[in-house]
């Protein structure tokens, strides 16, 4: 027989499953379990090209032996009670303590039922949506991923279950048509298929039969109550993480709202890395935006097309992938550069209202283990408020980038007028509250009429972007250099005195003086200069219109004594005559 049982599926209507391209598609049958009686059904029997464990992968009397020194992930099975018929008659309190996880709770029914009954390959199938999946397994189950389509309230599931029945799904791979592949025990609560009990080993005596169905029927219940607890928790944990989220995401910028979806992101799912790839309609390529973790730096300029690589597959496919072991779902290991500590990881594609946004991918579980189905939906109650966040941080973004384009001189790429008059109130209030120094600079191009009469405007433009790169080479961080409209510039020198700013305004007298600018040698004195103006805060001068009218007048009373020149006005401009 081979051992490489993927998935059966149980009746015709079922939506096929998606297949890794490594698998291949098989017919199957299912069967009656108590009376072999075989079951029409559609269906597909799914193998791995992978070589698969033998069918005693696991030493029943060495996991007895090693009972008492299991890993600290592991929960002990507890104490057996057994009945004269076999049955386990422990409540639900002895099977699943509180607090247990759904996962130790597999792990505890499981590894109970194979021991107490020499079983050497056992899965427990949790319903997923519309499908089986392995929440724990043993033996040859345990090296292959398991997805078996299912609906809820199945007819041949439940008939199998009220007559105290299983399904047994049979492999015409293999040698004997009556060798069974494997006995499925559904989990029914409230008429609801829950999940199954999934069973290697066969045959089995009417005895072990009847046992495992009436365990099955004893643990439906107690398994379905640690579900319903733990999605209570985790709903509990995502509404706390989203209430925090929408709070962060309108008190910082756009930036600061993508580090924040990622370590929310990281939290909940208890992820060493995370990032985030935006999707860019211009280049048609995915963009790291932000990542947080290990090695973070390092992946700051990652660019990948639709074509390229899982992220690419994921976006265009619309649909997350969960990959539990790269090298066994058939994907290329990442490149050793990469440094990832295990070979799963979850890719999520991001959209909204029909348009992509990008891929969310976590991976290296602090634990170590690996992604799963199950963490997919932990995600999934997640992903809706992640998108609601990147649109809203898109259009912070936007907001910002128009609101600059208001405030910012197309031609020299520096501030305009109207943000200089908001910024030098607010700056003028800041340096009385804390006794701070204060100077003004105007500039004005000297003869630039003539210069753009002479040479065209498109020079002329060419001659203002070439006085403010002088400007912002000659200034530190903290100065304005502002576009004041036509051909003159001004500077805002916050904490500066009239001394320094003498100093500030000669570099940049300097700087324009000495820089070539193209025809240059046509105007008057042989070169582009400039007239400076200078004026500072005082007594006399406290307002904005004080200041700007001060060193306005100083710049025409520098353009009288021959441009060229840097003069000085520290008591208020007299009215224009």
């Amino acid at each position: 027989m081979n051992h490489g049982v993927r998935a059966a599926r149980l009746y015709a209507s079922v939506k096929p499953v998606d297949l890794p391209s490594n698998l291949q598609v098989k017919p199957n049958r299912l069967a009656c379990g108590t009376t072999g009686r075989l079951v029409a059904a559609t269906g597909a029997m799914f193998h791995t090209n992978k070589t698969e464990a033998p069918t005693d992968w696991l030493d029943v009397q060495e996991s007895r032996t090693q009972a008492h020194s299991q890993s600290a992930d592991e929960v002990p099975p507890g104490p057996n009670k057994w009945d004269g018929a076999g049955r386990d008659v422990r409540s639900e309190k002895d099977y699943f303590p509180s607090g247990i996880t759904f996962k130790e709770s597999s792990r505890t029914a499981v590894r109970l039922l194979a021991e107490n009954h020499n079983l050497k390959a056992v899965a427990l199938l949790r319903r997923v949506d519309e499908t089986f999946v392995s929440a724990y397994a043993t033996g040859r189950f345990k090296s292959v991923r398991l997805r078996i389509p299912v609906d809820a309230q199945d007819a041949r599931l439940l008939a199998a279950w009220r007559q105290n029945q299983s399904l047994i799904v049979h492999d015409d791979s293999a040698e004997s048509d009556g060798e069974a592949a494997a006995m499925l025990f559904p989990l029914v609560v409230g008429d609801e298929i829950k999940g199954a009990l999934l069973v290697g080993d066969a045959p089995l005596d009417e005895t072990t039969h009847r046992a495992l169905s009436d365990y099955a029927r004893e643990i439906a219940l107690p398994l379905e109550m640690v579900s319903l607890r733990e999605e209570l928790e985790q709903r509990a944990r995502v509404a706390s993480h989203l209430q925090t989220l929408t709070e962060r995401i309108n008190s910082v910028g756009p930036e600061g709202a993508y580090a924040t979806i990622l370590h929310h992101s990281a939290e909940l799912l208890h992820a060493e890395r995370v990032s985030l790839l935006m999707f860019d309609e211009t280049s048609n390529q995915l963009a790291m935006k932000a990542a947080v973790g290990p090695h973070a730096e390092a992946m700051r300029e990652v660019r990948v097309g639709l074509d390229d690589g899982v992220a690419g597959r994921v976006l265009r496919g619309g649909r997350p992938l969960v990959v539990s072991d790269m090298e066994m779902d058939g994907h290329q290991l990442a490149s050793p550069e990469r440094r990832y500590k295990t070979n799963s990881f979850i890719s999520y594609p991001l959209s909204a209202r029909g348009r992509h946004i990008g891929i969310l991918n976590v991976t290296d579980k602090l634990s170590g283990g690996a992604y799963d189905e199950f963490d997919l939906r932990l995600l999934e109650m997640f992903v809706p408020q992640i998108t609601l966040a990147l649109e809203l941080a898109e259009w912070h973004q936007k907001a910002a980038e128009y609101q600059l384009l208001a405030i910012t001189d197309p031609i020299t790429g520096l501030l305009n007028r109207r943000y200089l008059e908001e910024r030098i109130g607010e700056e003028i209030d800041r340096s009385k509250r804390h006794k701070y120094a204060m100077s003004f600079i105007m500039i004005d191009i000297d003869d630039f009429k003539l210069y753009n009469d002479r040479n065209g405007h498109q020079a002329g433009d060419v001659a203002l972007e070439l006085t403010a790169q002088c400007l912002k080479t000659a200034l530190r961080s903290e100065d304005t250099a502002v576009r004041y409209g036509g051909e003159e510039f001004s500077v805002l020198l916050p904490q500066t005195g009239l001394d320094e700013a003498r100093v500030i305004a000669e570099r940049i007298r300097l700087c324009v003086e000495q820089t070539l600018y193209p025809h240059g040698k046509t105007q008057p004195t042989g070169a582009v200069t400039i007239s400076v103006g200078l004026s500072t805060l005082n007594e006399a001068l406290d307002t904005p219109a004080s200041i700007i009218s001060a060193a306005d007048h100083a710049l025409y009373q520098a353009k009288s004594h021959g441009k060229n020149c840097i003069a000085v006005h520290t008591t208020p401009a007299p009215p224009p005559s």
